[in-house]
């Protein structure tokens, strides 16, 4: 049985694309522009009587007045109003619409009427109604255009309302030239009208395909997650079994096992070790990417963080008579992050500079500070990456050749994993790097005033 949608519901899916918040944000342009427009008719009116073309002064400034003073409440409900609806904002930027038009249909009267080439500015509103609203609502925001124009033309050729003429030549009394405004107008603003509601029309169209792609993206994504996560946790307990049972035989009868079948078991025993951490960094990838942005969050050091991960790395490295070298700016910002992701994040930078490094390098590692966060810059002078490889270094279970042949173990996992906390963090990642001169790695974190 299918549910009924709620009426704001309903009207979201009607009004597709917008929402409270976009609304709001048009209503606060349109009353700059108000603002813009009274300025600039006020000039006009000015300059009209400064070449003395005689027009109702008096309505016009009053007129303007109320305009003005329409405007100052437009912006006083904007600024207080603190809670506001999809269709509160709708009801509100239609009541605008409306008005509008009804205040530059009387300014056109008292300024010349159809002799005023001023009727054109009922073009904007027409394009934006065009724009928000959906469906035929827009043609008829136009048909009342249409017939606010029509009624002002005819009503001051038959003398129903006072003409203010601009010309002597009494342009308004001619049958002729006022059929031929009315048409041209007319043409023009159905005219915009349909060719903006098709345009958005395909727009909305192609937004709503985006959105339904994305949504399944997203859900494969979830799928996918789920499937790394209970993947990694079932297979853990059989291979953690299979390595006891093959250490347990190693320490209890390797000695007397044959040569060939000790370095089996130990090989075997390798292996499932590497298998472990293989599912470990599934396991924590998956995690990360279901993950939301600086979940279990908290101000982190990240200078004093690089210091840990540097002194945990430092034993392998020394061992191939590695050094390393770090520098960094004063009074760096704290980093709003998972710290247990920090550490995986240049644990595994670190930890890949060291692996493929060449014997009796150096590790250069840097931390910048930014002016919306710091970046950390990791070089090493080891293998390199050619150009190719560059492009897949982030794929999951992706290693190049030269890095299998360097360093047999690893799983392919580890920059995925780092990919994906930079993600989350809003951050980015760089790398620069050719083979036989090492690569550098550039890691951009934004920084959040810590309260």
């Amino acid at each position: 049985m299918k549910s009924k949608l709620s009426f704001s519901e309903s009207l979201g899916a009607q009004f597709t694309l917008l929402n409270a918040t976009m609304l709001n944000s048009r209503i606060l342009w349109s009353i700059r522009w108000r603002w813009v427009a009274n300025a600039g008719f006020f000039l006009l009116i000015l300059l009209a009587r400064s070449a003395d073309i005689l027009l109702d002064y008096e309505s016009i400034w009053l007129t303007l007045i109320v305009l003005a003073v329409s405007n100052l409440i437009y912006q006083a409900i904007y600024i207080f109003k603190k809670n506001y609806s999809l269709m509160g904002e709708l009801s509100f930027i239609s009541v605008h619409m409306l008005v509008d038009v009804l205040i530059l249909t009387w300014l056109i009267h008292l300024t010349g009427g159809v002799e005023n080439p001023l009727y054109f500015f009922y073009i904007f509103h027409v394009i934006i109604s065009s724009i928000i609203f959906p469906k035929n609502l827009p043609y008829l925001f136009t048909t009342f255009v249409f017939l606010l124009f029509n009624v002002l033309v005819w009503a001051e050729f038959y003398h129903f309302i006072a003409h203010n003429c601009l010309y002597e030549a009494q342009f308004h009394q001619n049958p002729y030239l006022n059929i031929l405004s009315v048409a041209v107008f007319t043409t023009t603003v159905f005219l915009t009208t349909h060719i903006c509601t098709s345009f958005m029309k395909l727009f909305r169209k192609s937004q709503r395909e985006v959105k339904q792609l994305n949504r399944l993206l997203m859900e494969k994504e979830s799928e996918k997650s789920s499937f790394y996560r209970y993947t990694s946790h079932e297979l853990k307990a059989p291979v953690v079994s299979i390595k006891t049972s093959i250490d347990v035989v190693l320490a209890s009868a390797g000695n007397g096992l044959p040569d060939r079948a000790r370095h089996l078991l130990k090989r075997a025993s390798a292996r499932a070790e590497q298998m472990l951490g293989m599912l470990k960094e599934l396991l924590e990838l998956s995690w990360e990417q279901s993950k939301g942005k600086n979940e279990a969050a908290g101000y982190v050091d990240v200078k004093e963080l690089l210091k840990q991960v540097v002194e945990m790395e430092r034993p392998v490295a020394e061992n191939k008579h590695m050094r390393f070298e770090t520098d960094s700016d004063d009074e760096l910002p704290l980093i709003l992050a998972d710290k247990n992701s920090l550490q995986k994040l240049f644990g595994n930078v670190v930890g890949n500079a060291v692996r493929y490094n060449r014997e009796g390098g150096t590790i250069h590692i840097r931390t910048e500070k930014k002016e919306k966060g710091l970046a950390v810059i990791i070089q090493d002078e080891g293998i390199g990456i050619a150009g190719d490889d560059l492009k897949k270094i982030f794929d999951p279970f992706y290693r190049s050749a030269e890095a299998k042949e360097y360093a047999e173990s690893g799983s392919g996992l580890g920059l995925s994993l780092v990919r994906q906390i930079v993600d989350n963090l809003g951050g980015w990642i760089e790398v620069d790097s050719a083979p036989g001169r090492g690569s550098t790695f550039s890691i951009f974190l934004p920084a959040e005033a810590a309260s």
